[in-house]
């Protein structure tokens, strides 16, 4: 499994998320189609919204 498979299985689109994987950090739309998905790997996105 990908990273960006398994951000797709928990509904996070990578190209509008931040993402941190193990304190590091990836802007909006990186590509996370040939990285690896391990066991243990800390994954957080954010996504940053407007409000008012």
């Amino acid at each position: 499994m990908t990273v960006k498979e398994y951000l797709e299985s928990k509904s996070i689109d990578p190209a509008k998320a931040i993402v941190e994987i193990d304190g590091e950090v990836y802007p909006v739309g990186s590509d996370f189609s040939q990285m690896e998905f391990k066991e243990g790997m800390k994954v957080e996105a954010f996504r940053i919204v407007a409000g008012g």
